[in-house]
């Protein structure tokens, strides 16, 4: 008896022990901090861990022993969170709660105070980039962030770049705080919506940019650029792209290196497929406001539908008419690429089951299984009249005599872009010939998948993955 009393007291000791071997201490917000309430306010919840536990956290704001707000229901537990206050939290002394989402650890912070931000609280206002702006990834694409201040704040701000409100980047850990900041896009950043926050060093005033749009430099166009070009002339196209969005658009990244121009421009574009040397020319007049040494992107509409640069020759002409007074005669600016990259579709099977199902008195296989089509490529065109085929054939031995597959289609698909398919058949026991499924024995067969098109852009008439499964 005593020495059960006594195994049980070590467990309890070591129970103990591990327990306090886990530990979380929120170390910001400190005693005495005042944070503002306001989405313009941003604030970072730290704290550290030691020993083994959860790996994501829950975070709740409390007023006293009151659970006031659930901050986060899980978050990872790396010991930091970005934190805006919400208006509706009234103004008062509070404390922060980390706990792990087992509610096997926690810790409170020292108590801190919300209020309403001051009239005078200095601001920042991000102004660059606008809503809808599309910024290009490479090093060959420089933009300016810029951003406004008011009131007495740090000489110095950070710049960072976000989705949503996860921080993706740290564009710069320190630059002055003048309002401007150049910046290339690493190609490492996905394409996606993202904003710019700009906060001064020492955390107290920050501004979220307005959502953007980020771009593979991949949408320019490679080839020929006819004339050579010269800086003596006032406009010159840098490059030309094309993207997909409710319609396909040329991209003129027009530069003017010399006098600013308020005015219409006119833009005329040839469009020639290079093997039948037939084509259509399209002429666009734009308002373009650009001063001296800017660079402008001129968004030309091609179509409302899809429109595919694939094997095609484009040339963009600006001012043909040559009606603008340039420091040059006959000095209208041309740029003709020909655009023949081609995309290879990819095909990949996931989530394969095979099954024998019970059926009445007999049974029946059922195969379910995902087919994922993804064309890679260049550009941001889409591929129309696609069709994803799939059929099962025994491994040896005759075909199927009944319909053994099926046919999705026809869809579209822009590069780079990828469509799930989900198959899920029944297929009859062999001795039911009255069966409307094809009738399988067991054994081992063949599943193939092919995708078709008529595109002249893709690699062959088809792509085809195929895989054996075993009927058991």
């Amino acid at each position: 008896m005593k020495r059960k009393v006594f195994v049980f007291f070590l467990i309890a000791i070591f129970i103990v022990a591990i327990g306090y071997s886990q530990s979380i201490t929120v170390t910001n917000p400190h005693s005495g901090d005042t944070w503002y309430k306001g989405g313009s306010h941003h604030y970072t919840i730290r704290w550290t861990k030691s020993g083994s536990m959860n790996a994501n956290v829950k975070i709740r704001l409390y007023q006293g022993d009151s659970r006031v707000l659930a901050i986060t229901d899980s978050t990872p537990n790396d010991g930091e969170y970005e934190w805006s206050i919400p208006e509706s939290v009234d103004e008062g002394t509070y404390k922060i709660r980390v706990k792990t989402i087992d509610n096997a650890v926690f810790d409170d912070s020292e108590e801190f105070y919300i209020a309403n931000p001051p009239s005078s609280f200095p601001a920042i206002t991000v102004t660059n980039p606008h809503s809808g702006d599309i910024w290009y990834k490479g090093g060959s694409h420089h933009y300016t962030i810029r951003w406004t201040k008011s009131g007495s704040m740090n000489a110095n701000v950070k710049i960072r770049l976000y989705q949503g409100d996860s921080r993706v980047l740290a564009i710069t850990d320190s630059t002055p705080n003048d309002g401007e900041y150049e910046w290339s896009i690493p190609e490492s950043v996905d394409e996606g919506t993202y904003k710019i926050r700009v906060k001064t060093i020492d955390n107290a005033v920050s501004d979220d940019g307005e959502n953007f749009e980020i771009r593979e430099e991949s949408g320019t166009m490679p080839g020929t650029i006819y004339p050579p070009f010269s800086r003596a002339r006032d406009f010159e196209i840098k490059h030309i792209s094309y993207l997909v969005r409710r319609g396909t658009y040329l991209v003129v990244h027009l530069k003017n290196y010399h006098n600013s121009y308020d005015g219409d421009l006119k833009f005329r574009v040839n469009v020639v497929d290079n093997k039948s040397h037939t084509g259509s020319t399209r002429y666009f007049t734009k308002h373009v406001r650009i001063n001296a040494g800017e660079e402008k992107e001129i968004y030309l509409n091609m179509s409302l539908g899809v429109f595919s640069l694939c094997g095609k020759e484009v040339t963009v002409t600006v001012d043909p008419d040559n009606t603008i007074p340039e420091t040059k005669e006959d000095n209208n600016t041309l740029m003709r690429v020909i655009y023949t990259k081609k995309p290879v579709f990819r095909i990949s099977i996931t989530d394969k089951q095979i099954k024998k199902v019970s059926h009445r008195i007999t049974y029946r296989w059922r195969v379910k299984f995902k087919i994922k089509v993804k064309a890679e490529g260049r550009g941001y065109y889409s591929l129309s009249n696609i069709y994803v085929d799939w059929k099962i054939e025994p491994k040896d031995g005759p075909p199927l005599f009944r319909f053994n597959g099926s046919t999705f289609g026809p869809f579209s698909i822009r590069l780079n872009e990828e469509k799930t398919f989900n198959v899920d058949r029944k297929f009859g026991h062999p001795d039911l010939s009255h069966s409307v499924h094809a009738r399988l024995k067991e054994g081992d067969y063949y599943i193939t998948v092919k995708v078709r098109t008529g595109e002249s852009c893709a690699t062959a008439p088809y792509s085809q993955y195929r895989f054996l499964v075993h009927l058991r």
